[in-house]
């Protein structure tokens, strides 16, 4: 390869490493910070600031799903959970491939009492994701919700064959429940 194509080749990845580099410089790296920022608030258990602060982000980068993470975890924490589902909705909507956010959606879902959705959505993140574990039981704990306690007790059973270990208090719960009925 002689001297001129070598130039050829150099200057695009040159134009690109600038253009990564202006965007990391610029982008990437203030949005990294203002989550940042957004997440101590979390642990300071100001959470409205830290919704505030994620809000902004997601005002100018809407299609960044990790934002999405941050407001909905301190809607949580606020017991918002609403607002907390509407954030973990719209992070599926950006990357369907996003199992935290399946689980945590039907965590709140179990939380508020739906537990059809709950069932769903853990059913949804099993069938993408079958190494996930957890959603065995926290499905288990849905069907008993709606007393489907056969259903319950396969969701109990496969999780303990995963090593889940099972809360004590739940277990004898759904051993009483198959007893009288």
């Amino acid at each position: 390869m002689n001297s001129t194509n070598l130039k050829i080749i150099a200057i695009p990845w040159g134009l690109a490493g600038i253009f990564l580099f202006l965007f990391y410089s610029t982008v990437y790296f203030p949005l990294e910070k203002s989550l940042q920022k957004s997440n101590r608030y979390i642990h300071k258990k100001q959470y409205d600031h830290a919704i505030l602060e994620a809000s902004r982000i997601i005002a100018n980068f809407p299609n960044y799903s990790s934002t999405y993470f941050v407001r909905a975890r301190a809607y949580t924490l606020r017991h918002d959970w609403d607002l907390a589902i509407a954030d973990y909705t719209q992070i599926m909507k950006l990357n369907y491939d996003a199992p935290s956010a399946y689980l945590r959606q039907g965590d709140l879902y179990l939380l508020k009492g739906d537990y059809d959705q709950a069932i769903f959505d853990y059913s949804q993140l099993l069938q993408a994701h079958f190494y996930y574990k957890e959603p065995y039981l926290k499905r288990s704990m849905a069907y008993f919700g709606k007393k489907d306690y056969g259903k319950s007790l396969d969701d109990m059973r496969r999780a303990q064959s995963l090593d889940i270990k099972i809360p004590s208090s739940f277990l004898k719960k759904l051993e009483n429940a198959i007893k009288t009925k």
